[in-house]
């Protein structure tokens, strides 16, 4: 009675909220009688294969059978399907159960922790590599603190390569698809000396030349473009029985428009300001406003521009843009090696595994996002607009238009040494080290290349120490801003971990680890003023302001922590490099924790799996390394996990369902806010990283693969998640206009009243960004097969996700809606296993949906655009199909 009771329960929760968990053949396949009703998924959670039904974490993964099925081709596409996970393609930022990260400035680090092949690497694009590399990917949810430990506080991502094969195999890969999209691969894998040396060779090569946003400056399209390609080689042996090894190098370059980076929005969603000259007065720009030159203004005599249109497009059309250049994002170096070695000694294995990743990113855009190239005008001497017929005025040519280059120079190394029991018993274990070190650089430029005033700037420097008017270092790039942060991160970790298998039913875990992290960090930063700045007689028209701007005065007075380059004097620690016009500072701190794991595991029948676990998370303090800001060194982010989870399978009924429920204690959340440090004023408000005090997170969610008959196959996903800010500073929101103004016209209702003290907030109440409260994923594939034993499976996948915020203050233009995507295949596989051609089809109903919102506010001497808040959006892709040839041999 109990045992048909438990099969009504399970079913019930299939058949209403499900979500999937997915196979991939283990190493040693399963009896028929147990493959037929149950999908048997091998992972390496615990640094050692196991069943995901066998292993007491919530984790999805996805084979690349499956992801051939489902169409996972990217990390947005695993996304969709997997519960608690969000990812942006624009930045490239992974959010987990609502931890992740909010800058991608290197002095801070992400909150998800992605590996490939065992090796940490920073980025999760990664996980979006062809089929041919991949054999599955993993998704663990909740902190990992214990066996990954550094940045898997939300939780981890591994990739895991398919490795060489005992016996000679190939397939090649063919495919097209719309926006002239063509695609080819190969792999080879197989023994290369008798039975102790094996190989495998992969090589992918993916054009999409016509872009989704069409450009009226350049007449042309970009945004998702592709021109990449991947190569891999990998060799594994055997020495004796007890000793073996495997090795791979991975290289691959891409010079495309698209994402992780590329053009994935518009610029924004506001009218061209075409009556300010400049900005106003306190918004912090220091450049002309390109967009005067479309207006009526009389002092404007001329100008130039790409293309003939003289408006935002995107207020029409949200897939168009008007600039004079395509945003390009660059990778012309990406290099991976790794290297594992495995002694198998009496009673448990000795694991090296070793790694070093380097890349180099470039990413290039117009910058100022308009089609404008000079402008020509009656000006001042000193370069001010000047009605026609003033004294000693005459017209002027500047040259707006900006470009931006953005840098990431980057390598990591790393080596692991674990000791993983293989007796038998009721006692398993792993024990390990850990070190890691990561050096960088990150310089962000912005340039007014057409520009002939760049090159010899003048200089302004209201520090008493610098001669206020005179020359400028060299400026030979003609760069109008420039940021860097050059650095060296190290982390170092010892963890053991056991398994006591008390009974057939108890299991119990305890985890433990220490972790060790330090920063290194020189940033850099100079800065110029160009017609803004020299409405004075006697100053250039291109000042350089750096040593105005960072003057080693503070709005914090003292030594501040983490600067190592502060003193009483020069509480601030810049100091000025003569010889190339920077301003530098020097950061450097060190953060350590214990962290680790314990739990029960309860099984009170063969099939079915219930656990409870505590685990503590962590992720290093770190820096707000852009524009030396004051106190710019975070605490490290702490979080308390506890979770219970239920892994059932009914075999009878071919279902598999996996449910887990949870609640964080999230705390000293790293966020780039103004800070107002006691909300009561008056404000001493800049902008900074911050730790927020406290979020609650709760969630639930629930997997499920169901099989009511053997060719009929329904997977389905649902996640409930709501990260809830529970103590909170006071922060300014950039939307709010200054209480000292009157409100714009669709302020925020939770901006602080005009004339209040200060213009900061809390956010208590709120809930973290990227975060939907519901997400729900729905699978059905059906497989025919016909007399001749080929077969053909149509399979269906609807992805549905709430809507949610991109900002802490949760200001109703900062949440996309919510939005709904529908997706088919058509796989059709040949008899004797040789082809496979696949027809396929995502977003088929074209919807628009999107990856993110944004807003900002606007000051302007158009009093209909004064204060006025407007819009940006990233949308999601348009429909696109195509077809996929696999010859397999």
């Amino acid at each position: 009675m109990a045992h048909l009771n438990r099969i009504s329960l399970v079913s019930l929760f299939a058949l209403g909220i499900a979500m999937p968990a997915f196979a991939q053949e283990p190493t040693t396949p399963p009896s028929d009688e147990a493959d037929a009703g149950r999908d048997v998924v091998v992972i390496t959670a615990n640094k050692r294969q196991e069943s995901v039904q066998d292993v007491a974490v919530a984790v999805t993964a996805v084979t690349s059978e499956m992801r051939d099925e489902l169409g996972i081709r990217s990390i947005t596409d695993l996304t969709n399907l997997t519960p608690g996970l969000s990812y942006t393609a624009g930045n490239e930022r992974v959010t987990l159960r609502g931890i992740g990260r909010n800058t991608n400035n290197f002095g801070a680090e992400p909150g998800v922790a992605n590996y490939t092949d065992g090796i940490y690497q920073s980025f999760a694009s990664i996980a979006g590599r062809d089929n041919l590399f991949v054999d599955r990917i993993e998704v663990l949810r909740g902190p990992q603190g214990t066996l990954y430990g550094r940045n898997s506080i939300g939780g981890a991502l591994n990739i895991v390569s398919k490795r060489p094969t005992d016996d000679f195999q190939g397939e090649l890969v063919l495919g097209m698809g719309n926006f002239d999209q063509r695609k080819a691969g190969f792999s080879l894998s197989g023994p290369i000396a008798e039975d102790w040396l094996r190989g495998r060779v992969v090589a992918v090569k993916e054009v999409r030349d016509e872009g989704i946003f069409y450009n009226y400056g350049t007449n042309e399209t970009e945004g998702y473009n592709l021109n990449n390609w991947n190569a891999e080689v990998q060799f594994e042996g055997d020495i004796g029985d007890s000793f073996s090894w495997w090795t791979k190098y991975t290289t691959g370059r891409y010079d495309s428009a698209g994402p992780p980076g590329g053009r994935t929005t518009p610029n924004n969603l506001a009218p061209y300001d075409v009556n300010s000259f400049g900005s106003l007065s306190g918004t912090g720009a220091t450049g002309p406003n390109q967009t005067w030159a479309f207006g009526s203004d009389p002092r404007k005599l001329g100008f130039t521009q790409c293309g003939s249109l003289q408006q935002n497009p995107a207020l029409v059309d949200r897939n168009t843009v008007n600039s004079c250049g395509a945003r390009s994002a660059k990778l012309d170096a990406y290099d991976d090696f790794a290297l594992e070695m495995i002694y198998e000694a009496p009673g448990f294995d000795i694991k090296y595994l070793g790694g070093y990743i380097y890349y180099n990113y470039v990413l290039t855009d117009d910058q100022d996002g308009t089609p404008v190239t000079s402008i020509r005008y009656n000006s001042t001497s000193f370069g001010a607009p000047a009605p026609v017929g003033t004294p000693g005025s005459a017209p002027r040519t500047i040259f707006p238009s900006q470009t931006l280059r953005y840098n990431e120079n980057r390598a990591f190394f790393s080596n692991e040494l674990n000791f993983i029991s293989t007796h038998e018993g009721p006692l398993q274990w792993i024990a390990g080290v850990y070190a890691y070190q990561e050096n960088f650089k990150q310089p962000v430029t912005t340039y007014y290349k057409d520009e002939p005033l760049a090159s010899a700037p003048g200089i302004l420097a209201l520090n008493a120490a610098y001669a206020p008017i005179g020359l400028a270092a060299a400026n030979p790039e003609r760069i109008f801003s420039f940021t860097n942060n050059i650095g060296n991160n190290n982390s170092y970790g010892a963890y053991a971990q056991g398994d006591w298998e008390i009974n057939d039913q108890f299991k119990a875990t305890v985890g433990i680890r220490y972790s060790i992290d330090n920063k290194h960090i020189q940033e850099q930063a100079r800065l110029f003023c160009y017609v803004q700045c020299s409405f004075a007689p006697g100053y250039s028209p291109y000042t350089d302001v750096t040593r105005a701007i960072w003057n080693g005065v503070s709005s914090v007075p003292g030594p501040q922590p983490g600067v190592t380059s502060s003193t009483i004097a020069n509480p601030s620690g810049v100091t000025y490099n003569a010889m190339t016009g920077n301003a530098e500072r020097l950061l450097e701190d060190q953060w350590d924790a214990w962290t680790g794991t314990a739990g029960l595991e309860y099984r009170p029948w063969d099939d079915t799996m219930v656990f409870a676990k505590y685990s503590r998370g962590y992720k290093t303090g770190g820096f707000n390394a852009t524009d030396m800001a004051p106190l710019p060194r975070t605490n490290e982010e702490t979080v308390d996990a506890f979770e219970l989870g239920w892994k059932q399978e009914v075999p009878e009924y071919g279902l598999t369902a996996n449910f887990a429920a949870f609640l964080y204690d999230y705390k000293d959340v790293q966020v780039p806010l103004s800070i107002d440090p006691d909300g009561e004023g008056p404000a001493l408000a800049f902008s900074g990283f911050v730790n927020m005090p406290k979020v609650q997170t709760t969630g639930f969610e629930v997997e499920s693969v169901w099989r009511p008959i053997d060719d009929l196959t329904i997977r389905a996903t649902y996640a409930w998640l709501k990260p809830e800010v529970t103590k909170s500073g006071f922060y300014v929101n950039n939307l709010c206009t200054p209480p000292t103004q009157a409100a714009g016209p669709d302020q925020p209702a939770s901006c602080p009243a005009v004339g209040s003290l200060t213009a900061a907030q809390s956010v208590e109440g709120n809930v973290l960004p990227q975060s939907p409260e519901n997400k729900v994923a729905l699978n059905v594939a059906y497989t025919f097969n016909f007399a001749d034993g080929a077969t053909l499976m149509p399979s269906f996948s609807y992805y549905w996700r709430d809507k949610f915020t991109t900002s802490i203050f949760n200001d109703p233009v900062t949440f996309t809606p919510d939005f709904a995507q529908t997706d088919a295949r058509l796989i059709w596989n040949d008899a004797d296993g040789y082809l496979t051609v696949i027809g396929w089809v995502r977003n088929a109903f074209d919807d628009e949906g999107y990856d993110a919102a944004t807003a900002f506010r606007r000051r302007s001497l158009d009093v209909t655009q004064n204060n006025q808040i407007y819009q940006g959006y990233t949308p999601t892709l348009p429909r696109m199909y195509g077809v996929e040839l696999q010859v397999h041999f």
